[in-house]
């Protein structure tokens, strides 16, 4: 089943394998920053002028921040 909306996979480094899928957004995620994330967090940004944030650990949304006038092209969380 294909519901249209865009999604992050993540992979294991070790196993190669799937992690985790989140994500539905009709726009194209721009950029993504897992490193400086707080554990289990992802934050994401997207050309519908979004950031988010998701729970690896879940496999939730936790946060929507819409407060961009264009597309989001850098995200750090901090």
């Amino acid at each position: 089943m294909h519901d249209g909306g865009n999604k992050i996979h993540v992979y294991s480094l070790q196993t190669g394998k799937p992690v985790v899928c989140v994500g539905n957004s009709p726009g194209d995620f721009t950029c993504i920053n897992l490193r400086d994330s707080p554990p289990h967090l992802l934050v994401c940004g997207n050309k519908d002028r979004r950031v988010r944030v998701f729970d690896l650990r879940a496999g939730s949304s936790v946060a929507s921040l819409y407060a961009h006038h264009l597309g989001v092209t850098s995200v750090q969380a901090g």
